[in-house]
């Protein structure tokens, strides 16, 4: 955030920091390049963190309004055409905030001195400087309710966004460290005047605070308050008014657990989806919500109708009320084809005091004939450039008879494939060419042309049989002109109670999490990560559940040496011991890569045997074990091993003795798999916070 919010926070004794963060992979909705070069939609709804709410640019992806999110976007707008990005900043500031301002306090709603004493606040975002080098042009506009040092969820993307009267969790106060915060949260100063200052011309900085000062001493009925007063950017937007805050000590105690209930059928033939409902309540705020579906051997259903034994929150939909809001109604449909089996549904909830509460109810799945299809989708193939035929090809197989196959294509911004050859809202199934249908092999075709942008799309094949029975396989196309850069990306920005650690890459690489060895939802420094508390490397009993783990996959291993690994961490511990991550042990067959921190320097080690002559290993020449965050990077090519700290080189060894690490056990996360136990306990578990990791195969 740059504009004329952040122009109102420091203009007054307010001054918030301010940390850039740039993120790739914004959707796309130009098929080529141009003014509106990868464009965003005015309501698209995201979650940003507080750094990336005042960044400069920004480019996550858009998530349903119906589901958790912190900011809305009210206006997309085009740099006008006597402005270009290189022109003068104040021009650009001003030509955007004007037209930002007026369509957040359309959105945002009620009256100026409201809006004024609310803890929403206004981010402007340009395009990254890649998009600016294709000829975009536009601005995005978002809205988000600030709170200290994150954001506070939406619970509506209906305007106006500002209730009245005002309730807690929107009204304006400020912390004891001076940050805006919602006044449901733990604060020292609350808005309660403001007034207009008078005048046509900007009175100079001095001069306006000592009307403020003035104006507020007279308005507030506590000795001590704060003020925040126009800038002269702000009073040229038409901004004239001066806020006062009262002090108003308030501290969070809230020790009331939610409400909630579940509510599914006794019985289901297979061939019917299931329908779960229920509703939660809570005193303040329902915060989140969030469901497993498990059978009898705890396996949990994932998005795709398997079932596996990665945890796997299952979608559902708001049917009344709004998470941010104390009551909200809620529906899941799991679709048909589940095998006959026991199964349990199973709701959390948590509310602002970071209380739980959980429910669940069985039901049972009946039927005869409880096996899915198999499907092969044979092509495209992962990797294409813009000028290669999309060419789909696959075969569906069924002991009871294939009855139904549909074909989609998706882009990164969620649109689909019309038969027309463009993309819009709404799930198209395509007139694809299908032959066998109601025998036990069937085979698809659609052939989509050779016109695709340079974008990542999805090619769904849903298969039915003739006992409803389905199987829903993906496959994801990377259509690029520049290199294939192969990235698993773990943001650990996952929320508190989380049992599942993200693969913002895209590639569903995702990790199991146990919070009963570690945190999720952990705020420090402007980041949100994960924290083990301090354990012992030797003590006993064993303690795995501390280790997050990810199943095995290509993309986690480093791979041949012609291709170049590259694997970062930023991290921080006051412990010299542990190993941070790794991916097989010293007796695995395949080798193995590990990151490890024996006595605080952390040292890198690739194997490509069970041996030890097919190794090399990098060491840091620095003690990191000083309780600050530091970025750690490893990089393993055919020649070397390389070691960068916080952006500097640290050293190298040379690798051309090592061969292609490849091995079939799960990524693990602050700990091993295997632990020594004689003569004593080598678990080698990791003490302190993780921000993120990220793996690249270039």
């Amino acid at each position: 955030m740059r504009m004329s919010e952040l122009r109102r926070m420091l203009g007054g004794i307010i001054a918030l920091a301010v940390t850039s963060t740039l993120l790739a992979g914004l959707s796309v909705q130009t098929a080529s390049a141009g003014s509106g070069y990868q464009q965003p939609d005015k309501g698209d709804c995201r979650n940003l963190s507080y750094a990336q709410f005042r960044a400069n640019s920004n480019s996550a992806s858009p998530v349903s309004c119906a589901a958790t999110h912190n900011v809305q976007t009210v206006y997309v707008g085009k740099l006008p055409k006597r402005l270009s990005w290189k022109s003068a900043r104040s021009r650009i500031d001003d030509a955007i905030d004007s037209r930002c301002r007026k369509a957040w306090n359309e959105v945002v709603g009620r009256s100026a001195k409201l809006r004024a004493r609310s803890a929403f606040a206004l981010a402007t975002f340009e395009p990254t400087k890649a998009q600016k080098s294709k000829g975009a042009r536009w601005f995005r506009c978002d809205a988000g309710l600030l709170r200290s040092t994150s954001l506070s969820a939406l619970s509506t993307t209906t305007s106006p966004l500002l209730k009245k009267p005002t309730p807690l969790r929107q009204a304006r106060c400020l912390t004891a460290s001076e940050r805006v915060t919602t006044c449901d949260a733990d604060h020292k100063f609350k808005a309660t005047h403001a007034f207009k200052l008078t005048g046509k011309r900007y009175p100079g900085k001095k001069r306006v605070k000592r009307i403020a000062t003035k104006g507020c001493k007279t308005r507030v009925s506590t000795a001590g308050f704060r003020f925040e007063w126009p800038n002269r950017g702000e009073w040229a937007d038409g901004n004239r008014l001066v806020v006062c805050f009262s002090a108003h000590t308030a501290t969070s105690t809230d020790n009331v657990d939610p409400v909630t209930s579940i509510s599914a059928p006794t019985s289901v033939n297979s061939n019917n989806p299931v329908n779960v409902t229920g509703a939660s309540t809570d005193n303040l705020a329902v915060s989140s919500l969030t469901f497993t579906v498990r059978n009898s051997t705890g396996l949990y259903l994932q998005d795709n109708g398997t079932l596996a034994s990665a945890v796997n929150t299952y979608p559902f939909e708001i049917t009344a009320g709004g998470l941010g809001t104390q009551s909200v109604s809620w529906a899941l449909q799991v679709p048909a084809g589940l095998p006959a089996d026991n199964y349990t549904a199973r709701v959390s909830v948590s509310d602002p005091g970071s209380n739980l509460a959980t429910a669940t109810d069985d039901f049972a799945v009946t039927g005869d004939d409880n096996t899915a299809p198999t499907v092969t989708i044979s092509s495209p193939v992962a990797n294409l450039l813009p000028t290669d035929n999309f060419n789909i090809l696959g075969n569906a197989q069924d002991a009871g008879g294939v009855a139904q196959v549909t074909v989609q294509v998706s882009r990164s911004n969620g649109q689909y494939l019309r038969n027309d050859g463009s993309f819009a809202s709404g799930q198209f199934a395509l007139a694809a060419t299908v032959s066998g249908v109601g025998t036990g092999s069937t085979t698809f075709s659609y052939d989509a042309g050779d016109q695709f942008a340079q974008d990542v799309y999805t090619v769904r094949i849903r298969v039915t049989d003739s006992s409803g029975n389905f199987k829903l396989q993906t496959k994801t196309v990377t259509v690029d002109s520049t290199p294939v850069s192969l990235t698993v990306i773990y943001q650990m920005n996952e929320g508190s109670g989380a049992t599942r650690m993200v693969d913002s890459g895209g590639n569903g690489l995702n990790g199991s999490v146990d919070q009963d060895g570690l945190d999720t939802g952990v705020v420090f420094d402007m980041a949100t990560g994960y924290q083990w508390p301090f354990r012992s490397p030797t003590a006993l009993p064993p303690s795995p559940e501390r280790v997050v783990q990810v199943p095995d996959d290509s993309l986690l291993d480093a791979g041949a040496p012609d291709q170049t690994f590259t694997v970062e961490i930023r991290y921080r511990t006051n412990y010299s011991f542990g190993n941070i991550i790794q991916k097989g042990q010293s007796a695995t067959a395949g080798g193995q890569w590990k990151i490890q921190a024996p006595g605080g320097f952390p040292s890198c080690l690739f194997k490509s045997s069970a041996g030890t002559t097919q190794q090399a290993a990098v060491k840091s020449t620095k003690d990191l074990s000083d309780n600050r965050w530091h970025t750690l990077r490893c990089i393993r090519d055919a020649n070397y091993v390389q070691m960068w700290v916080d952006g500097l080189y640290i050293n190298r060894k040379l690798a051309t003795n090592v061969g292609t690490v490849n091995n079939t056990v799960p990524l693990t996360i602050a700990g091993k798999l295997s632990c020594g136990m004689v003569p004593t306990i080598e678990c080698d578990y990791f003490t302190g916070h993780i921000d993120y990791v990220k793996l690249t195969h270039s």
